[in-house]
């Protein structure tokens, strides 16, 4: 049986969306902390705008759109199309959009003070935003988890499993290997051979058959992964 967040009412797609959002945030994030680490003020900046997308909107008074939007206002519009087909009523993307929104709280509260800081050399970047990037990290962890959560719930759902598959360096990068082996062991007991032969019968049935040899490739990338 096809679970409740299957491609036919679309929260496949965003799923991978939100995925693929969370995981640039994280990165985003690292960067900012190495800038941090560094105190380069403009490292840290570049950071922040990837996040939150351009404060000042007049940089961009015609054009200003989705993809003029930071990674966490990507993330909540994502989170809330997720919502509107999730027919599981505790809403688990309703935690991951307030989750999403505290952390932008957050980073815009570090970008206000660091754009406000004392014209001195003697104001480290690590001072000003030390205090906020515990929080920021805590929320990022709660979003992660529960995105973690989630990909059990497309346990049959052959296009969530080729994007886990594909995507399974960075994702691991994000969660720590060997993150992707074990869920794929948590959905497919037998190993990832059975998880292979699987998205392979689905994708034959729909015809897509130039996608086999990419599965074939990510399967044994994963499987030779210490």
């Amino acid at each position: 049986m096809r679970s409740p967040y299957h491609l036919q009412n679309n929260n496949s797609l965003v799923f991978q969306f939100m995925v693929s959002e969370y995981l640039a945030i994280c990165q985003a994030f690292k960067s900012f902390e190495i800038a941090v680490q560094n105190n380069n003020y403009e490292a840290a900046n570049m950071a922040l705008i990837r996040l939150l997308g351009y404060q000042d909107k007049n940089l961009f008074p015609a054009f200003f759109g989705y993809a003029d939007k930071g990674l966490l206002q990507q993330l909540q519009s994502s989170c809330q199309s997720f919502n509107l087909n999730d027919e599981d009523k505790k809403q688990p993307a309703q935690k991951l959009n307030l989750h999403a929104q505290k952390t932008y709280s957050l980073c815009y509260q570090v970008w206000k003070t660091v754009e406000n800081r004392p014209l001195s050399p003697s104001s480290p970047l690590f001072e000003l935003a030390s205090p906020y990037i515990p929080k920021i990290q805590n929320f990022l962890n709660k979003i992660g988890r529960l995105i973690a959560k989630l990909f059990l719930q497309f346990e049959d759902d052959e296009t969530i499993l080729f994007f886990l598959l594909e995507n399974h360096q960075t994702v691991d990068e994000v969660y720590k290997a060997p993150f992707v082996k074990k869920v794929f062991t948590k959905m497919f007991p037998q190993g990832l051979k059975t998880a292979e032969k699987y998205i392979i019968k689905q994708y034959s049935k729909r015809g897509y058959y130039h996608l086999l040899p990419q599965v074939l490739e990510a399967a044994k990338e994963l499987q030779q992964k210490k």
